[in-house]
C-alpha cells in the first residue's frame, strides 16, 4: 500500500475511532451545590448585665452594634469564603444591632452569611465579630447609658467554631449562632472587654 493511500485511510478512520472511544468513556456529572445559611441572634435568656453597683435588665431600646466579616467554611482539605447572599461576590463587613427588634417587637434574627458550597463534610466555621457601640436604655427617658466596650488587648476578633456539618446537594444547611450579648461583656478597670459567649444550633432545609 502506498504511503499516500495509507495516510488517506487514517484520515477517514480517525474520526470514527474517536467517536467509538468517546462513547466508551462515561463522564461523571458534577454535583449541584448546596447552601450554607448562617444566622445570628441574641440569646433571650441572657437578660441582665451588672454594671457598677446595679443590675440592668434588657430593654426594648437597647443598642448593641457589632460588625461581622471574613466568614469562612472549612473542610478537611480546603476553605471557602462566605458571602452575605448567594448573589453577592464581595466579602465585605456588615454591622448589626444584635439587640434589635423586628416588626412584631420580637428579637430579630439576622442572616449574616448565605453562600453556595460544594457538597461534602465540613469541620469548622470562622468569622470576624467586633463590638462597635453599646448603649443601655433602662431608666433613661432620653438617650441611655453608654458602655465603653472594646476588644481585649492581644485577643483576636476571629471566632472559630469547631463544628461538624454537611452540605447536601440542592439542600440548605442552617447554622444559628446565638450570642449571649450581656455575658460577652466583661468589666476590666474602666472599660469593658468583649469576649463572645456563643452557642450553635444546626438544622437542614430540603431544597435550596
Amino acid at each position: 500500500m502506498s504511503e499516500k493511500r495509507r495516510n488517506l485511510r487514517l484520515a477517514v478512520l480517525m474520526p470514527l475511532i474517536l467517536v467509538v472511544i468517546s462513547g466508551c468513556v462515561e463522564i461523571e456529572p458534577s454535583p449541584d451545590p448546596g447552601v450554607l445559611r448562617v444566622k445570628l441572634e441574641h440569646n433571650p435568656a441572657d437578660s441582665i448585665i451588672h454594671i457598677g453597683s446595679r443590675d440592668f435588665s434588657f430593654g426594648n431600646n437597647d443598642l448593641f452594634l457589632i460588625s461581622v466579616y471574613q466568614g469562612r467554611a472549612h473542610s478537611d482539605s480546603a476553605f471557602f469564603i462566605l458571602y452575605e447572599t448567594p448573589t453577592t461576590y464581595f466579602a465585605g463587613e456588615n454591622m448589626y444591632n444584635i439587640l434589635g427588634r423586628d416588626t412584631s417587637d420580637a428579637l430579630q434574627t439576622v442572616t449574616i452569611f448565605e453562600s453556595y458550597l460544594p457538597p461534602g463534610d465540613y469541620t469548622s466555621l470562622e468569622f470576624g465579630l467586633s463590638p462597635e457601640l453599646f448603649i443601655l436604655s433602662e431608666g433613661y427617658a432620653v438617650g441611655g447609658l453608654f458602655i465603653p466596650i472594646e476588644e481585649a488587648p492581644g485577643s483576636s476578633p476571629l471566632v472559630s467554631l469547631e463544628l461538624d456539618y454537611e452540605i447536601v446537594e440542592n439542600d440548605t444547611t442552617n447554622i444559628l449562632i446565638r450570642l449571649s450579648s450581656f455575658q460577652s461583656v466583661v468589666r476590666y478597670r474602666d472599660v469593658f472587654h468583649f469576649a463572645p459567649e456563643i452557642e450553635t444550633i444546626l438544622s437542614t432545609t430540603v431544597g435550596s
